[in-house]
């Protein structure tokens, strides 16, 4: 067990610059696609339901729209499939730095997208989903935060608004 530890030790101190550039790209993407959609799609979500804004009080009713929950849907399988997808790179990263094989970025987000699809294709989503989700509500959890503290839902029930 100690061996292990001072391997993935020397494994991340070699290449410790990559997987900081990987995390980068992927809370990059995050920040600049991710938070605009959900942000935007909560605010269409308010005005097809009829209100100009997402309140406590009427929040129950923008969520029961049918419309609403598709696009809820959608957003969390969007969500779902970027996580996904950088699970998969961070898989591939760690795998061609355990073989000790040089690399590229642009090989390793290849490689993490293919293979991210091809797992999609053959297996069984269910326990895709939940390990993803897992990853994702502790690997993200700053940028989730960030995003509920720009909703008015949660300032004005922080009464921060």
């Amino acid at each position: 067990m100690k061996q292990r530890f001072k391997d993935v030790r020397r494994m991340l101190w070699a290449n410790g610059k990559q997987l900081l550039l990987l995390e980068l790209f992927y809370k990059g993407m995050f920040a600049l696609f991710m938070l605009p959609l959900l942000e935007f799609s909560m605010r269409y979500a308010a005005k097809f339901s009829g209100y100009s804004y997402v309140t406590p009080e009427n929040l129950f009713y923008v969520l029961k729209k049918p419309t609403t929950l598709l696009l809820m849907a959608v957003l969390f399988g969007i969500l779902f499939l970027f996580a996904f997808f950088e699970l998969i790179s961070l898989m591939v990263f760690f795998k061609i730095c355990e073989k000790g094989q040089r690399f590229k970025m642009g090989r390793i987000l290849f490689l993490g997208c293919k293979m991210a699809l091809h797992m999609i294709k053959t297996h069984h989503l269910g326990g895709l989903l939940a390990g993803t989700l897992l990853f994702s509500l502790i690997s993200d959890l700053p940028l989730w935060v960030a995003f509920y503290m720009r909703f008015s839902v949660v300032r004005l029930l922080l009464h921060e608004a």
